[in-house]
């Protein structure tokens, strides 16, 4: 399967999956959030969130312009229209606090937008604020390389907007592998998904 047909056939099924998750997001207010009782994980019941259709394709589209950000190297981008300026980053691999270890650690490489990409997707907002300036927000990704998808994982993240605008506040990342502690960012991260 070439490159193209694999990104068509991805864009296909994310646009499905948005339309689907939109239309059973559209009449709700606010999330239940309950423990998962095999893992301990919290659970969210999303049924309840409202959320307004400009919010949502702003959303969306903060996180795709994550995944070009962080794909293309743009260290500019991902502090200043993608994280809050006092915003974590947060993966069983590293903890980033602030747009100087943002930039430094997140998107000081070259691109390798022809090698891999992040692709976020099934994006559910579980909670929003009643002044519609804050959100958290639950998403799958996969890394899509030229031999297809290379690794799995989920956000988790925290919203804020400011000046009309949505920025990650905080986004944790679970995927598979070894996670390593670190006290600035406090989660445990093999607590995070059920």
């Amino acid at each position: 399967m070439s490159r193209h047909a694999l990104h068509m056939g991805l864009a296909a099924v994310l646009v499905l999956l948005m339309t689907r998750t939109a239309s059973q997001q559209s009449s709700s207010e606010t999330a239940t959030h309950h423990p998962d009782e095999s893992t301990g994980a919290t659970m969210f019941d999303s049924s309840k969130v409202k959320v307004s259709i400009e919010d949502r394709i702003a959303i969306q589209d903060l996180f795709a312009r994550y995944s070009q950000a962080i794909d293309s190297g743009n260290g500019n981008e991902m502090v200043n229209n993608v994280f809050a300026p006092n915003g974590t980053f947060h993966d069983p691999s590293l903890c980033l606090v602030g747009s100087a270890e943002i930039r430094e650690r997140l998107t000081n490489h070259p691109s390798h937008v022809k090698r891999s990409e992040h692709w976020p997707n099934n994006v559910v907002i579980t909670e929003m604020s009643p002044a519609n300036d804050r959100a958290k927000v639950h998403s799958y990704v996969f890394l899509v390389g030229p031999k297809g998808i290379g690794a799995v994982g989920t956000y988790h993240d925290a919203l804020i907007k400011t000046k009309g605008r949505w920025f990650i506040l905080d986004r944790e990342v679970y995927r598979p592998g070894e996670i390593k502690l670190d006290p600035r960012c406090p989660t445990d991260l093999s607590t995070i998904e059920p």
